[in-house]
């Protein structure tokens, strides 16, 4: 296998990280962060690793959903405890790629498409499974 670069869905870490940690303190929540990075790291095979984020707020599809809103099922979603923590912990810490008018899981598309067998996809969204390549569920 060639050498790998890990492309993670942030948006998802955070919610899979931040819901198993809620009820404990930020730096655990951090610590636990840190670590299911470097188990993702592993487990994948790849030698790095960039985090992708969405931005907050609306995207290209909110504006474009014309039938109904876009993610309206989403909207009673409970987001975890240290929800922004964790967002800036990927962003400060781990130096995440923010994207723009976009979702992080469309960055993860694009990127690995462009950088073909040198990249593994890491989410658990399966919308991602129609992109060639590798991917790793960490769950």
């Amino acid at each position: 296998m060639a050498e790998m670069t890990a492309l993670i869905d942030g948006d998802i870490l955070i919610y899979t990280v931040g819901h198993s940690t809620n009820g404990v303190p930020l730096r655990n929540a951090e610590q636990r962060m840190g670590k299911t990075l470097e188990n993702i790291l592993v487990a994948s095979g790849a030698l790095d690793y960039r985090v992708f984020l969405s931005p907050r707020g609306q995207i290209f599809r909110h504006r474009i959903a014309t039938r109904k809103d876009y993610k309206g099922n989403r909207k009673d979603l409970v987001k975890p405890q240290w929800y922004d923590e964790l967002r800036e912990y990927l962003m400060v810490r781990q130096g995440a790629v923010m994207a723009v008018d976009e979702e992080a899981d469309d960055l993860l598309g694009i990127e690995g498409v462009r950088m073909g067998e040198k990249a593994i996809i890491c989410t658990l969204d399966k919308d991602l499974d129609m992109i060639p390549g590798w991917k790793y569920n960490w769950k």
